[in-house]
């Protein structure tokens, strides 16, 4: 009988494939746990199944899971694909105080990625002001400063 690892890894695969619907049925045969309710909403990224992602997000506390930093950053890319950057704001505002989580480099460099695709550069300026200000826990990514940039000039 594979264990819970074996399904992580080929609900990932699954994830990566862009078969999510897979990747749900799979993981609907066992209790999950943080890693495998990252990799279920990490693989509605690609597809940009963003309200599927932030779907089994809330549903966290139904399945006593106890959302990571990767759970509300794939959230937060989902969002970034589906061109939600309001979403994914809100997830970046609200959700480290709700799962008592410390915001990281990622996790700011995907708001921003946000911002940018969404063509919302203020939300990206304000972003970096924040921690330009000290209002942040982390120092952002080269890329996250190219994507605010990048949002600036569209």
């Amino acid at each position: 009988m594979p264990d819970l690892t074996s399904y992580n890894t080929v609900i990932s695969a699954c994830g990566k494939a862009g078969r999510w619907a897979q990747a749900l049925q799979l993981a609907s045969q066992l209790a999950p746990d943080k890693v495998t309710l990252g990799t279920l909403i990490a693989a509605c990224g690609p597809s940009g199944h963003w309200a599927l992602a932030l779907h089994l997000l809330s549903e966290a506390s139904q399945l006593r899971v106890v959302p990571n930093l990767i759970c509300l950053t794939s959230a937060m890319a989902a969002c970034e694909k589906g061109q939600q950057w309001a979403r994914a704001l809100e997830l970046h505002r609200a959700g480290p105080e709700r799962w008592q989580l410390q915001p990281d480099r990622a996790m700011l460099g995907c708001a921003v990625a946000a911002c940018e695709r969404g063509q919302h550069w203020a939300g990206a300026v304000s972003l970096l002001a924040q921690v330009a200000r000290g209002g942040a826990s982390c120092q952002p990514e080269v890329a996250a400063c190219s994507a605010a940039v990048s949002a600036c000039a569209k």
